[in-house]
């Protein structure tokens, strides 16, 4: 009855204590005792402190991309391990780190595929093979120099097709990040090697940056666009 009677007196179209009280037959200073204490009790609640959503830490999504960092990190000392050993050549280190990439990617489309409550774990592997194929690019041309300028720029500009395409389909707008800023710095990463950058290359930056562009405003992703431009800015 009580409750009934606070909410009569509370909100849109309230009653007064006071008609409620003919009505109901119910005392208007009680009426009016359980309005002032319900609001304080309003009060209370809305001044007690936030508690911490370990949830955020600790979480499914939290231990996903954990993971796919510890895999892309495996992916790096994969290579650096095999340079220092000697184990396999320049061509398998980057065949391997390539099949290891799309093999993670391929995870990643799999398990949102069949398993949507899953979509946070695919989300990072998909993330770690777009950032494990970059890695691996950049080690086939500055480390290794397997692939020509030229052939460089194109598997960047199919990795970031790849994000791309992704990130729209899932509407992620750290996919595109991932595919779209990766190739944006891809010719910096290139000129690393002969200390400045090429004419194609920041013609390249330039028309990723523009495709960056296009994404962001079309999608609203405001954050990619402001790292887009940070990324081309200096090329």
């Amino acid at each position: 009855v009580r409750s009934s009677m606070i909410r009569k007196m509370s909100g849109p179209g309230a009653r007064s204590a006071t008609a409620l009280a003919k009505e109901t037959g119910i005392a208007q200073p009680t009426l009016s005792r359980w309005l002032r204490e319900a609001g304080s009790v309003g009060r209370v609640s809305a001044r007690e402190p936030r508690e911490i959503d370990w949830s955020v830490f600790f979480g499914a999504k939290a231990l996903a991309w954990a993971g796919g960092a510890v895999m892309l990190l495996g992916i790096v000392f994969f290579f650096v391990l095999a340079v220092n050993r000697g184990w396999v050549g320049p061509v398998a280190r980057v065949t391997l780190g390539a099949a290891a990439s799309a093999l993670v990617f391929g995870a990643g489309l799999y398990v949102k595929r069949r398993f949507e409550e899953l979509y946070h774990s695919a989300l990072a592997a998909v993330g770690t093979g777009i950032a494990g194929g970059y890695m691996t690019l950049l080690a086939a041309k500055v480390l290794y120099d397997v692939v020509p300028d030229w052939a460089a720029m194109l598997i960047a500009a199919g990795i970031a097709a790849v994000g791309v395409a992704t990130a729209l389909a899932w509407s992620s707008e750290l996919i595109a990040g991932l595919g779209l800023v990766g190739a944006t710095l891809a010719p910096a990463a290139l000129g690393l090697e002969t200390g400045e950058l090429s004419a194609a290359g920041t013609g390249f930056a330039a028309l990723v940056f523009a495709g960056t562009a296009i994404v962001a405003i079309r999608q609203r992703w405001s954050r990619l666009l402001v790292v887009g431009v940070g990324a081309s800015l200096p090329q």
